[in-house]
């Protein structure tokens, strides 16, 4: 705008100068002032278009520079270096290098709160009527790293000294104190040098561990709540990995400690398991995921067990060590004489379409083919076996997973000391069914219901049955 009244000015002046410039001159000068006006005035038109024009232009273009408001930003302190952090690290935790006791360490455990109802058949021997019980389970572990072939831990939980197959703790006792014990304390060794051909993991473990066990087996064997002690090696091998097809193998061996005296008498006689698995898991393209298989042999040799009376009346309480009868001969030992087992797992896991779930079949077999009791209680009685399906995978919130098996678990087929303690380990045959479900990522809740009857044919009335409900709710960390 101010550039248009600067024009305009101009322009006047130089008509005043013009017309001062015609009242002196003659007529021809007149003339000729008259066309060097006219020139410069079409001259000056011109320059006022064009000036307009980028008048226009400039007022019409977004501007591409913008003066930001002052903005008052706190004082921030340099970024801190590795260095530094682990200096204020080290200070915070109370000397120097403290800092590396966090690296590699692991820390996990859960919580468990359990409604818990059984409902005992009339006339049963050790049972009547209903019980009704309130109880919860806590463990809690930690594991360090010290390097990546070496790692130690433990792990403390509730339950009972004398019952290697339940953490539980019932809510009883008038607000009394309950027990944590050690239920972990281990070592594991799992050199890098020996991953050497098809060999993908070699580990050697020793203490009181997480069953190894269980990859290959069911808990007509081993109870959930079992860890072996001893010294276990296991072996991890590849033998195929294509786009259509996988096959892997392990190999487990464990030397485990189930009775150690100061003193070796026939009566009081050191025991151990020698226990021994092999498997395959193939793997192949058939749906939208891999069906993944498990194939797997296991043996186990219970070395004097049986013998023992620390056994024979031990874990449940009663005469029957976990429904292993001893009503024949001696008291103090279980009829069947020895026990070793040879088990037969399969399983497969498969996806049939990516809308539906998980489907898991499985076939658990087993048999005690050193068994030898007599006749006249209850028979050989020396084989067990679990058929089950379970659907879904229940890991995170919103996720559910269904389940359900039938077992068939004869008196002196297994060491009912270590099979699952909520079936009634040996001597039991029933249904077992499960629903759980992902209330959140560390919450879940779950229903479990069993249907039993006994099989004992001395001890107890054949097919006494017996109806067991848990209501879990289980908080992971």
């Amino acid at each position: 705008m101010k550039l248009r009244i600067l024009k305009l000015a101009a322009c006047l002046n130089l008509l005043a100068f013009s017309m001062s410039g015609l009242a002196m001159a003659d007529d021809a000068q007149i003339f000729e002032m008259v066309k060097s006006m006219q020139k410069k005035m079409e001259d000056m038109q011109k320059t006022i278009y064009q000036q307009d024009q980028k008048i226009s232009q400039l007022e019409n273009r977004t501007p591409s520079i913008t003066t930001a408001p002052a903005v008052h930003e706190p004082n921030i302190p340099p970024q801190m270096t590795n260095a530094d952090f682990s200096d204020k690290l080290d200070n915070y935790m109370g000397g120097k290098d403290a800092s590396k006791w966090l690296k590699g360490l692991k820390y996990g455990g859960d919580m468990r709160l359990r409604w818990e109802s059984v409902n005992y058949a009339k006339g049963n021997p050790s049972h009547s009527g209903n019980e009704n019980r309130a109880r919860f389970r806590l463990r809690f572990g930690l594991e360090k790293k010290f390097n990546p072939d070496m790692k130690v831990g433990f792990r403390l939980a509730s339950g009972q000294l004398t019952d290697p197959t339940s953490t539980n703790q019932t809510l009883t006792g008038n607000f009394n104190n309950k027990v944590i014990d050690i239920d972990r304390a281990y070592a594991i060794y799992t050199p890098n040098w020996a991953k050497v051909g098809p060999v993908s993991k070699l580990e050697i473990g020793g203490g009181k561990f997480a069953n190894p066990f269980t990859r290959g087996s069911t808990d007509i064997i081993w109870d959930d709540d079992i860890n072996p002690e001893g010294a276990y090696e296991m072996v991890d091998t590849k033998f195929i990995d294509t786009e259509n097809l996988g096959v892997k193998a392990f190999a487990t061996a464990g030397q485990l400690i189930l009775r150690e005296t100061a003193h070796n008498t026939s009566s009081a006689a050191n025991s151990e398991l020698f226990a021994f698995q092999v498997g395959l898991t193939p793997e192949f393209k058939a749906f939208d995921k891999p069906v993944q298989l498990l194939n797997a042999i296991s043996f186990y040799n219970y070395s004097d067990y049986a013998h023992q009376s620390t056994f024979a009346a031990a874990n449940s309480g009663a005469s029957l060590a976990g429904g292993n009868p001893n009503v024949d001969g001696d008291a103090t030992a279980l009829d069947a004489n020895q026990f070793k087992v040879i088990e037969i797992y399969n399983s497969a896991e498969f996806k049939p379409f990516a809308s539906l779930p998980t489907f898991k079949p499985y076939f658990d077999w087993a048999m005690n083919t050193a068994n030898a009791a007599p006749a006249a209680s209850a028979g050989k009685e020396d084989m067990a076996w679990a058929l089950g399906l379970k659907i879904g995978k229940a890991k995170k919130k919103g996720e559910w997973e269904l389940g359900y098996a039938y077992k068939y678990i004869e008196a002196n087929s297994v060491v009912g000391g270590f099979a699952d303690s909520d079936f009634g380990r040996a001597g039991r045959r029933g249904q077992v069914l499960g629903f759980k479900y992902g209330l959140t990522d560390d919450l879940q809740f779950g229903i479990t219901g069993f249907l039993l009857n006994n099989l004992n044919h001395d001890t107890l009335t054949r097919d006494q049955s017996e109806r067991r409900f848990f209501a879990d709710l289980v908080w992971a960390f």
